[in-house]
């Protein structure tokens, strides 16, 4: 199995990706972003309804371009056009959306997904819902465990968007969390999943670059 990865990161990910099999959730390896869009295309049907999470990953790859082709029917949240209603409607229609997008806070080599979210939609959506979970991940997501999970969440997730938001949180000017009382704050909904009891519902693609927060 040659990626060409340095050989602790080609551990790294191989032992991963096992877990996840073990785990009931299909893992995927791509060395491209491209590689990794064909993929997803691959998976998904013509005039399947198809919902996304908040992802920085999805953005980078390029995904929207192909959503937003007409070959599906895209609930795009977003669109620029949305009112803020609109957006919440939309959020919720994804629950029943054929196969839901998206990608996650942090893998670990034992084969959990860990998330965190404001809202609550995007881990929602994750555990339940959706006929389908496609998720696409930086390799850089990979972590040995759920304490090496939360400690990246509090040292550069949640600072680093909450900056790129513009949030009025603490972590937003120190860098670190500060598990805050601000209204602005963002992790507020927290989510692991170990299992899944449906081996057909969840894939999860690893890309070999550094994406997303």
């Amino acid at each position: 199995m040659e990626y060409g990865l340095e050989q602790m990161t080609l551990h790294k990910v191989n032992k991963t990706m096992a877990a996840l099999k073990q785990n009931g959730i299909n893992p995927y390896f791509v060395q491209t972003k491209e590689e990794a869009v064909a993929l997803v295309k691959q998976m998904l049907r013509p005039k399947e309804v198809i919902a996304i999470g908040g992802s920085k990953t999805v953005e980078e790859v390029g995904l929207l371009d192909v959503l937003r082709s007409g070959d599906y029917q895209f609930l795009d949240r977003k669109s620029p056009t949305l009112t803020m209603e609109e957006k919440h409607q939309l959020e919720r229609q994804s629950f029943l959306a054929d196969t839901y997008i998206t990608g996650t806070n942090a893998v670990t080599m034992g084969g959990e997904l860990y998330n965190v979210d404001g809202n609550g939609n995007r881990v929602a959506a994750l555990n339940f819902g959706p006929d389908r979970v496609i998720l696409l991940v930086g390799i850089n997501k990979i972590v040995e465990n759920v304490a090496e999970a939360e400690k990246r969440l509090k040292t550069w997730v949640s600072p680093a968007l909450c900056m790129s938001l513009g949030r009025k949180t603490p972590c937003a000017v120190t860098g670190v969390c500060a598990d805050c009382a601000s209204p602005e704050r963002i992790c507020n909904l927290y989510s692991i999943i170990r299992k899944q009891r449906n081996t057909n519902r969840m894939h999860l693609i690893f890309i070999n670059d550094t994406l997303g927060y």
